[in-house]
């Protein structure tokens, strides 16, 4: 499997905090049958400053460490690069980092309670110098679960939506596990990570995912989620999201329940 979504290069965010916290959670991703991880530590203007180069140097630099430990993982640089006008430029100066330093696609975090404003005209900026936008997690953002028509008016725009493993399984809450649920049934999600930060916060693992997955979408699916399709993203290859259906499945109880915590 192909982890798209992680945080294990070590001290320069909220995840790793050791080159041998570093080591335990590629074990353990190995162990969970992922091969090739991609690092995205967070960019966020003034607070995470993470440039291209020093995510080239580090994710080297760990590399080098598994194939000393003989740990069969391969880690790929990329960031998760919150959004903010300055992006598009800092690709195109090579001063930011798109997954496996293609500039084909990246990884895009939304601020926590708001969407950004101009959101379809950052994401045309940055398709128009060729690199298609991933969001990441989109599942968890408050205003997505209360308006999820954004989620079609974004894939229809080309852009490919990350959901996360623990929030599938229930591990970030009921809402988000029924919301993400509803963006398997009706095709509004292409690609599950474990958006790792340690192996007790979001463990890197995407075994359990993918046979949860597989219950709903069916196996053949579920693998495109965990293989294909990160496969093909890391590799810089075209990758257009498919259409979600014109008739979407009734919305489930989520929905209710934020209503209810609305009121």
């Amino acid at each position: 499997m192909v982890d798209l979504h992680t945080h294990i290069l070590p001290g320069i965010d909220d995840g790793a905090r050791s080159w041998h916290e570093a080591l335990d959670m590629a074990r353990a991703a190995a162990d969970d049958g992922i091969t090739v991880m991609v690092a995205t530590p967070h960019w966020h203007r003034g607070v995470y400053e993470n440039g291209r180069k020093r995510i080239l140097s580090m994710t080297e630099k760990l590399n080098e460490l598994l194939d000393r430990h003989r740990i069969a993982l391969q880690v790929l640089p990329g960031a998760e690069l919150r959004i903010h006008p300055m992006i598009p430029h800092g690709i195109r100066s090579g001063r930011l980092m798109t997954l496996n330093d293609g500039r084909r696609y990246a990884l895009l975090e939304f601020p926590p309670e708001v969407l950004p404003q101009n959101l379809n005209a950052f994401f045309f900026e940055l398709q128009n110098q060729g690199v298609t936008p991933v969001i990441a997690h989109p599942e968890r953002h408050p205003e997505v679960m209360r308006r999820p028509e954004h989620l079609t008016d974004w894939i229809r725009c080309g852009v490919i939506l990350q959901i996360t493993a623990q929030g599938l399984l229930g591990g970030m809450g009921k809402d988000i596990q029924r919301f993400t649920i509803h963006m398997l049934e009706n095709r509004l999600a292409h690609v599950i990570a474990s958006d790792t930060h340690g192996l007790k916060n979001r463990p890197p693992k995407l075994l359990e995912a993918f046979r949860f997955a597989s219950e709903i979408v069916g196996e053949e699916a579920a693998r495109e989620l965990v293989l294909d399709i990160p496969g093909r993203l890391v590799k810089g290859e075209p990758y257009e999201p498919p259409a979600p259906p014109l008739q979407q499945r009734k919305p489930p109880l989520w929905r209710r329940l934020l209503r209810g915590r609305s009121r």
